[in-house]
């Protein structure tokens, strides 16, 4: 297997088409991963908990090329035509790997189930407080969590303990929790830059 063979890639599917894109993946051979979270939500109407699972990036799964074609290089076109599959995340048109050892943290921490988001009870003081401290367009580094060791820009605040934004190079939205992340200073963006 080629080097390329070994490694994950971030596909984007159609709209809520990710479970439809993951099975023809496998269909057609790839190992598929959708990583997720368990989170207890209530019942507006009833008051009774429940809990579902969610997905860590909606929209996107990961593959990693275990298909090859008959040249011994990975196969695009196949992962590229299949059902659900709108592209495949990279840079100057070329797909870009997802760091391995990011997706293997991912899924050791979703086993152990440490990013999952158990009894929120929206508040809207505790969002309001995150928005001060966070405000759109700012930029965090992400201590904790499947993204750890990352940095993403700060595009909304959708409740009371979360944190949305698009990490930094990869233009990918993602949801953290608040507790997860740290402010970068204007003078730390500034040396980055």
């Amino acid at each position: 297997m080629t080097e390329a063979a070994a490694d994950w890639y971030i596909v984007q599917t159609r709209s809520q088409g990710e479970r439809r894109a993951a099975t023809a993946l496998r269909r057609a051979g790839y190992r598929v991963w959708i990583p997720k979270a368990r989170r207890d939500v209530r019942n507006r109407r009833t008051g009774t908990w429940r809990r579902v699972h969610v997905q860590l990036m909606p929209g996107y799964i990961l593959v990693r090329l275990t298909r090859l074609s008959h040249d011994g290089k990975p196969d695009w076109m196949a992962l590229h035509t299949a059902d659900g599959v709108v592209s495949v995340l990279g840079c100057g048109g070329s797909p870009t790997a997802f760091p391995r050892h990011l997706v293997r943290r991912m899924m050791i921490d979703q086993r152990r189930r440490r990013h999952d988001a158990l009894h929120q009870n929206g508040s809207a003081m505790r969002k309001r407080q995150l928005e001060r401290l966070y405000p759109a367009g700012s930029l965090v580094r992400i201590n904790d969590g499947p993204f750890g060791g990352l940095s993403m820009t700060v595009t909304r605040i959708p409740g009371h303990s979360m944190i949305t934004g698009d990490l930094t190079g990869w233009g990918l939205p993602v949801t953290v929790d608040a507790e997860h992340v740290v402010r970068i200073e204007e003078r730390e963006q500034a040396k980055a830059a």
